[in-house]
């Protein structure tokens, strides 16, 4: 049910029984803290405190103070028709066609219910009511036929009745569930009851008895008829008991109470239906209703409490000059009238008294109108009209619903409409369209140009016709402008959701929203004057802006409220005889511009600080230790007069928080330091008083300085001992292998000296001095040719690890033939290389073969006396390995003995070669052949360039 109580004044009567000589009536109205003067439906919760549905919000009174709660305390809506209180103390908020959100107890901010169902049902469903139940529980009925039911914030179950009862008609709004004290659920719907047994989970379905409109209290409830049978019949919830109530006249409004039904039948005083002796009794006039209704005049509206009741009342406040609640359409300014929508086909005149009567048909209300050559030029929502006393003429230029005017001289107007923008001479009554698409303000601009205001920014029309787009230069938002004034050089804007900004030096200036002293960001209208002020007008009041403008330069001197009801929007100004209207939707306003309201100031007191739900001792500044915490701090004024306050409070550098509830919280807060400024706001939204607080969170150990300079400390030493580590291994590696290469070079040498061995040398000298004196020149020359090539090969082999293959074999061929002519050709030799191999690019370890050759000859061929022994080297390739095998045909096994240093030189040969073997990770093979003769086998790897610190 939807009660719309438009109301200047909201008494409160704590009265005794019904007895009009002990009513005592204190005056509450949107001066008083209430957030609109038009209400819906009130409620007394557990704690008495007083709740009040309004179209701007939801009201709590606790008997001298006001708390509001709008969307920005958690409402889906502000258009509030409906609240209830469940078991738990919850406070249930239900809006026009949204769904309901809910406050816990001692919680400062509301919840949708879209925190327990979820969203995508919630939209599906669309809309509810709300019925507190037993044990926690909460019922929702949804405008699609579904029962919801919730309880501690958990959806229990649903009921879909409309798939299980297919043609059941169910109108949400005048439902009625409650349960009962044996866990049965009734719901009364229309003309049909349903009862839910919640133990069996089972539905009954009973025709019941037809009616438009439910109220309760207590255990009774009371249907009004729609049909046929009493007007009003109660039913007990807990006995089951009815009782019908005769009236012999229908009921317009009727209410609830613990003791009977306070009844406002139709054109008659009000009545009273006593419970306990079943009596009606009529009420003196002034007497109404227990929560809300109004009666046949319009001009009371009524809150009762549960035993004794609130008054509402409307009475003159002397401030403004009204036309009972009808709303007006627009100022005549030539002829002083007012052209009011409720009376289509008046003129209604200011104060005078003069009513003058257009006869002719209907029209739309106007936005402006004028008068020229006699006639009435009506600019309305359809067209412009013209009229006289006798007719009504619906003019040629249509222009689809005029939007705003904007007067150039005149003749000239400008016009904005649903169409466009147009110019328009009031005397031919001719126009022209300058821009086409919808206009929602217009305003002549400097040189000769036009500004149209449209939905999505602002547009200039140059004096040469050209269309510029704000918007699109990016110095205007695309936002909906709502009305346009031109003064002094500036373009004043006003928007629907970003405050008023103004054009002047060809830019846009934001000057004022609702961050730095308009009461909002949505402007209903301005009108700028020629004296450096500007009116400013809302949805729920009026501000008169005071500036300069000068050196191409605007100051903001002072920006005050004007004396209208907030809960009335001013949405038209005009000036008239130096004198500032104002139009509301129920009221016409003048205002005196020397006259301001003064200045309230606020003292701003912390009354509370909780941390984590403990109280906290009340200090500017206070340290805490690391974790996690919980801030709520509650706040008041020290001087309060039941005039609206506002706060607004932020953290460190942050945006403003605006709150009118006195508290704020801030939920884990983590390490670090926290500046809480608070602030309250004067009666011109100015800070009025401030409070600082600091909080400082302890970081946790491993974050603080002197951790972090410790670890620091001990990386520095870990990668000190890491780096001094690996630069010591590094230099141990490089160390072993300095002395892996000295090692190798000492073996190399002394290898050499073996080679050059001093009686190998002595026997070779008196060789060749033998064939000298035997006159065998041609051989000693040849033996003197190859002693040099072993010299010389020996000799670089001492500087060369590795040298090539070819070397290695020049080398054995100079030493076998020295051999053999020492031992008069006592044996031959073969040096066989394999055709896959290329000498040249091959290399080896120098001199690697010769000790094994040497062995080959000392012990293997020379213990042959029939110069028929054979040494045979040979190289092949086998994969990426060389094969060098060195063959002998002596005696094997059966050596004969050398002479003493003969076999120590060729077993330190031996020795050394093995060593060196080693190092180079060589194979070697002996193998003893059966039929005389041994072979040794060298495997090494295969290198293919040349590189003298190569290691195989």
């Amino acid at each position: 049910m939807r009660l719309f109580l438009t109301t200047n004044l909201i008494c409160i009567c704590i009265a005794a029984g019904y007895s009009q000589t002990n009513l005592h009536t204190v005056q509450y109205t949107t001066q008083s803290g209430m957030l609109s003067n038009t209400t819906y439906y009130g409620l007394f919760d557990r704690d008495n405190f007083l709740w009040i549905c309004q179209n701007h919000g939801l009201s709590r009174f606790d008997g001298t103070h006001f708390t509001n709660f709008t969307v920005e305390d958690g409402l889906p809506d502000n258009d509030i028709i409906y609240v209830t209180e469940d078991s738990t103390g919850t406070i249930w908020a239900q809006p026009f066609q949204r769904e309901p959100a809910f406050l816990k107890k001692n919680a400062v901010r509301f919840q949708t219910i879209r925190t327990i169902i979820h969203p995508d049902t919630v939209k599906k469903d669309q809309s509810y009511r709300v019925f507190p139940l037993r044990d926690g529980k909460v019922g929702l009925i949804s405008e699609n036929g579904v029962i919801r039911i919730i309880q501690h914030n958990r959806l229990l179950t649903s009921y879909f009745l409309r798939s299980r009862f297919p043609g059941i008609y169910l109108h949400y709004h005048n439902a009625f569930l409650y349960e009962t004290h044996d866990k049965k659920m009734i719901l009364f719907c229309s003309l049909n009851k349903f009862t839910f047994d919640l133990t069996q989970r089972t539905v009954k379905q009973e025709p019941f008895y037809g009616y438009l409109r439910v109220e309760s209290f207590g255990e009774w409830i009371c249907f009004q008829s729609v049909l046929n049978g009493p007007p009003l019949l109660c039913l007990n919830s807990r006995t089951g008991e009815q009782i019908s109530i005769p009236l012999t006249r229908s009921v317009h409004r009727f209410g609830v109470f613990k003791t009977g039904v306070l009844i406002n039948p139709e054109e008659a005083s009000l009545l009273f239906f006593d419970f306990k002796t079943r009596k009606v009794v009529e009420l003196p006039e002034h007497v109404i209703l227990a929560h809300a209704t109004e009666n046949k005049a319009g001009d009371v509206r009524v809150l009762f409490s549960a035993d004794n009741g609130i008054r509402v009342q409307n009475q003159p406040s002397g401030t403004e000059e009204q036309f009972q609640g009808k709303i007006p359409g627009f100022f005549h300014l030539q002829k002083n009238q007012l052209y009011v929508s409720d009376f289509i086909g008046n003129l209604l005149n200011l104060p005078d008294g003069s009513v003058r009567n257009i006869t002719a048909g209907t029209y739309d209300v106007g936005v402006f109108s004028e008068q020229v050559n006699g006639k009435d030029l009506v600019y309305g929502n359809s067209t412009i009209i013209i009229s006289n006393p006798d007719e009504l003429i619906y003019d040629a230029a249509n222009m689809m619903g005029v939007k705003a005017v904007s007067i150039l001289n005149d003749s000239i107007r400008y016009v904005a409409t649903r169409k466009g923008a147009f110019w328009f001479n009031n005397k031919t009554r001719k126009a022209k369209l300058l821009y086409l698409g919808r206009s929602t303000a217009i305003s002549p601009g400097p040189n000769g140009s036009v500004f149209i205001g449209t939905i999505q920014g602002l547009i200039e029309r140059t004096a040469s016709g050209e269309l510029i787009n704000w918007s699109d230069a990016g110095t205007f938002n695309p936002i909906r402008i709502t009305d346009l004034s031109f003064r002094n050089g500036i373009l004043w804007v006003a928007t629907a959701g970003e405050g008023l900004s103004a054009v002047y030096n060809g830019k846009a200036h934001l000057i004022l929203n609702a961050e730095n002293g308009t009461s909002r960001n949505h402007i209903e209208t301005i009108e700028a004057s020629d004296n450096g002020q500007l009116y400013i007008g809302y949805i729920n009041g009026a501000q008169q802006l005071s500036y300069t403008f000068s050196g191409g330069k605007l100051h903001i001197e002072d920006l005050t409220e004007l004396p209208v009801f907030r809960g009335e929007g001013i949405r038209n100004f005009f000036f008239h005889a130096d004198t500032m209207y104002g139009l509301s939707t129920s009221s016409l306003y003048r205002f005196d511009t020397r006259t301001k309201i003064p200045v309230r100031s606020f003292q701003l007191q912390i009354t509370r600080v909780l941390l984590n739900k403990t109280a906290l001792t009340i200090q500017p500044r206070t340290a805490l230790a690391s974790g996690k915490y919980d801030l709520q701090v509650e706040f008041s004024t020290q001087n309060y007069q039941r005039l609206p306050v506002r706060y607004r409070y932020r953290v460190n550098t942050g945006n403003w928080i605006y709150v009118s509830d006195g508290s704020l919280s801030l939920d884990q807060l983590g390490s670090g330091n926290y500046r809480i400024t608070i602030q309250v706001l004067n009666n011109y939204n100015r800070p009025s008083d401030s409070y600082t607080l600091t909080i400082s969170i302890a970081y946790p150990f491993y974050v603080q300085n002197w951790f972090l300079v410790a670890m620091g400390f001990c990386l520095i030493i870990l990668l000190y001992l890491l780096v001094r580590y690996f630069t010591k291994r590094h230099y141990q590696k490089l160390n072993d292998e300095l002395l892996q290469q000295n090692k190798l070079r000492e073996l190399e040498l002394v290898a050499l000296k073996a080679q050059i061995n001093p009686h190998f040398v002595f026997n070779c000298l008196n060789s060749i001095k033998s064939l000298m004196y035997q006159k065998r020149i041609g051989e000693a020359d040849r033996y003197i040719d190859r002693f040099a090539t072993l010299f010389r090969n020996t000799l670089e082999a001492s500087f060369e690890r590795n040298y090539p293959l070819s070397s290695e074999i020049s080398y054995l061929q100079a030493y076998l033939e020295i051999e053999q002519l020492s031992s008069n050709n006592g044996f031959n030799f073969e040096l066989i290389l394999s055709p896959s191999l290329d000498p040249e690019r091959i290399f080896i370890p120098a001199m690697l073969l010769q000790p094994h050759v040497e062995n080959a000859v000392k012990h293997g061929v020379s213990a042959r006396n029939d110069k028929q022994g054979l040494i045979t080297v040979s190289f092949d390739l086998q994969g990426e390995r060389l094969v060098c095998t060195v063959r002998d045909n002596g005696p094997g096994s059966v050596r004969q003995p050398l002479p003493k240093e003969s076999h120590l030189h060729t077993g330190k040969g031996i020795s050394i070669t093995e060593k060196r073997a080693q190092l180079y990770a060589i194979d070697t093979a002996f193998i003893e052949h059966a039929t005389g003769g041994r072979s040794v086998i060298l495997t090494l790897q295969i290198t293919l360039q040349h590189d003298s610190s190569a290691c195989y």
